[in-house]
C-alpha cells in the first residue's frame, strides 16, 4: 500500500512539475509577443496558413528626374534628384574616397548622399538635413546569410540585438535614440530586408527620422541607412520610404 501511495504521489509531484513549466513557457511566450508588438513586429504583416508573414510592397517605378545609380557591380538603386553623392573634392568633406565614376556606375561599397547643394557650402542646404548613406560587403561563405528570397521568424533575441546594435551606432555619433527602435521584416515584390526605425536626438535641438535596411543575398550584404531632419518631413519622407523600393540585386543568389 505505501509504494503504491508513493507512485501516486510521485506521479502528482511530475504532473505538477510539468505543469509548472508549461505555464512558464505560456508566460514566456506572451511576455516575448508583447514585447515584439511593442518593438512593431508585427506591423504591415498579415497571416498566412498559420504563420505570419510581412506584406508584399510593389517595385517603386520612379521619375525620369530622380538617378539611377549602380553600385558595385551588386545592386542598383534610384535616388531623387533632392540628394547629391558626396565626392572626393567636395569643399563640405573630404571623407569618401576613391569614386569612380562610369556614367552612373560606382566601384565602391561605401557612399553617400546628402541634401542637394551642400557639396558647394550653398546656404540653403544647411537649413535642412538628409543622408542615404551605403554599404556593401562580400563574404567568402554564404553559410551564416539569408538568401535575397527568404526570411524566417526572428527571436526576441535577435530584436534586442537590433535594437541595441541602433542604440550603439546612434550614440557612436554623439546622438541618442529616443523611445525604443522598431524592427520588422519587410518585403519588396520577391525579396526581403529587416528594417530598423527609430527618431534620435540631432543638431540645434532638432530630431532626426532614421531607418536601417539590412538586405541580403547569400555572400553579399547590403546596409542602407536613410534619415531626415523631422520637422522637414515634408520634403524627404515620401521620397525616402520609395527609396528602398527602387533595390534590385543584379542578380539573385539560389
Amino acid at each position: 500500500m505505501k509504494n503504491k501511495t508513493y507512485k501516486i504521489i510521485g506521479g502528482v509531484v511530475i504532473l505538477l512539475i510539468i505543469t509548472v513549466a508549461n505555464n512558464m513557457r505560456r508566460t514566456s511566450a506572451i511576455k516575448d509577443n508583447g514585447e515584439k508588438y511593442l518593438a512593431g513586429y508585427y506591423d504591415n504583416t498579415r497571416v498566412e496558413n498559420g504563420k505570419v508573414v510581412p506584406k508584399k510592397q510593389t517595385a517603386y517605378l520612379p521619375p525620369s528626374y530622380w538617378k539611377n545609380y549602380e553600385i558595385y557591380n551588386a545592386f542598383t538603386l534610384s535616388v531623387p534628384n533632392s540628394v547629391e553623392l558626396r565626392k572626393e573634392f567636395d569643399a563640405y568633406t573630404q571623407e569618401v574616397k576613391d569614386i569612380s565614376w562610369h556614367g552612373y556606375k560606382i566601384n565602391t561599397r561605401n557612399l553617400v548622399f546628402q541634401q542637394k547643394g551642400l557639396s558647394e557650402n550653398k546656404p540653403e542646404a544647411f537649413q535642412t538635413y538628409c543622408r542615404i548613406i551605403i554599404n556593401y560587403e562580400k563574404e567568402d561563405s554564404d553559410e551564416f546569410f539569408y538568401k535575397a528570397t527568404e526570411y524566417e521568424e526572428l527571436r526576441i533575441e535577435d530584436i534586442r540585438y537590433l535594437q541595441g546594435l541602433a542604440i550603439q551606432e546612434c550614440s557612436a555619433t554623439g546622438f541618442q535614440v529616443i523611445g525604443q527602435p522598431e524592427v520588422r521584416w519587410i518585403r519588396i515584390e520577391d525579396i526581403f530586408a529587416i528594417e530598423t526605425s527609430y527618431v534620435r536626438t540631432g543638431t540645434e535641438g532638432n530630431s532626426t527620422q532614421v531607418y536601417k535596411y539590412w538586405l541580403f543575398n547569400g555572400d553579399e550584404t547590403t546596409s542602407i541607412t536613410l534619415s531626415y531632419r523631422k520637422k522637414n518631413a515634408n520634403i524627404w519622407e515620401e521620397d525616402f520610404k520609395n527609396v528602398i523600393r527602387t533595390f534590385k540585386w543584379n542578380k539573385i543568389k539560389i
